[in-house]
């Protein structure tokens, strides 16, 4: 939309006035329509501006906030600039450059749906100020939650009998691997199994929540503080949280639980992640993956095929194209079972449908092939 050389003048104006002042570092928010004798400009959108610290995913969970309320967005402006300010937080000087002392700061500058001015406040300013506080929360912990995962390797012992999908060395390898670059970690929690009229159950360990589940108590990490310890037999389990994220991608959260273990290999606790994989894991090759490699290989050999033939390339070739997050999710025999009915209607034309129940009972999982 072009806009009027007075509207720009206007809009120019209260954007310096709004940068003027960052008093506690605390994200501002403003939300607006503007008219011209409140604001000096006017336009038929509603505005939202978020004058920010720099940090990873804050574009994109900002408009995730607005897009997710069905209101579309018309334009979107970002610029990532060096403050300097006193000690109240009044802006001295800035620079485009990193020259200097100062702050990377981001000024966000949205135009979406006209708005009636009832819901600017509840609508979309608190929703949008708990969602970058919770942001600003995984950002700050992302390095702490690193290296907790690379100290929980060192802690690990097995658990007896070992666990046939994964051994212990191959779960010290996922972790390591996780945090190199292949997981965005936005929440960790610790548990202790504790006795409940007979059966082992999960109690949260005080002061071990980091990344969102220090600052957001509904976060859903697959059972609440006093669920039971289910699959007790495994040493990892992988699932699907029921909390969309609201940072970085607005999709169900992947969760990843590792049991801890005495000396006698019993289950005494739990360390749990949220997060989303990245880019690196939809565009590498899962044969390289830890456990999922492994997996990989249990699944051809099971089929019977030969490797170097051409149903078990066929075969093969099906698994790396399956979607990722099932290829964590789902068992050795019952990948097996789906990869090989793939396989059979790959030269014919029909329609198959393949159902997978979650492991904690919260999703089922619908692969549909076409011809």
């Amino acid at each position: 939309q072009r806009k009027r050389s007075e509207d720009l003048y206007g809009m120019t104006v209260g954007l310096w006035d709004f940068i003027g002042a960052f008093p506690d570092g605390t994200p501002r928010i403003r939300v607006y329509n503007p008219r011209f004798e409140d604001h000096g400009w006017q336009s038929t959108h509603t505005i939202v501006e978020v004058l920010a610290r720099d940090s990873a995913f804050l574009v994109d969970t900002v408009m995730m906030e607005v897009v997710r309320r069905g209101i579309s967005i018309h334009s979107v402006m970002n610029n990532v600039y060096w403050a300097e300010r006193d000690g109240d937080g009044v802006l001295q000087r800035f620079r485009f450059d990193q020259q200097g002392a100062g702050q990377r700061e981001a000024l966000i500058h949205i135009e979406i749906d006209r708005q009636p001015d009832e819901a600017l406040l509840g609508d979309i300013t608190r929703p949008l100020q708990e969602t970058l506080g919770e942001l600003a929360a995984a950002v700050q912990d992302f390095t702490t939650m690193q290296a907790r995962t690379v100290a929980i390797v060192d802690e690990l012992k097995t658990i007896r009998p070992e666990a046939a999908e994964a051994s212990l060395n191959e779960v010290k390898g996922f972790l390591q691997w996780l945090v190199r670059n292949h997981f965005t970690f936005l929440a960790m929690q610790e548990y202790r199994v504790v006795d409940r009229d007979g059966w082992p159950h999960l109690q949260a360990v005080d002061d071990t929540a980091l990344g969102v589940a220090r600052v957001c108590p509904e976060l859903d990490l697959l059972e609440p503080d006093g669920g039971p310890l289910l699959h007790p037999h495994k040493l990892i389990v992988f699932g699907k949280s029921g909390t969309r994220s609201r940072w970085h991608r607005p999709v169900y959260m992947d969760f990843v639980g590792v049991r801890k273990c005495n000396e006698a290999g019993e289950v005494v606790g739990e360390y749990r992640w949220l997060g989303l994989y990245t880019s690196l894991v939809f565009n590498n090759s899962p044969r390289d993956f830890p456990i999922i490699g492994h997996k990989l290989r249990m699944v051809l050999e099971g089929s019977g095929l030969d490797p170097h033939g051409h149903d078990g390339k066929r075969l093969m070739q099906i698994l790396e194209t399956f979607p990722r997050e099932e290829l964590f999710q789902t068992s050795t025999e019952d990948l097996l079972k789906t990869a090989v009915g793939v396989l059979h209607i790959q030269d014919r034309r029909r329609l198959r449908l393949f159902v997978r129940h979650g492991e904690f009972g919260r999703f089922l999982s619908c692969l549909i092939y076409t011809p």
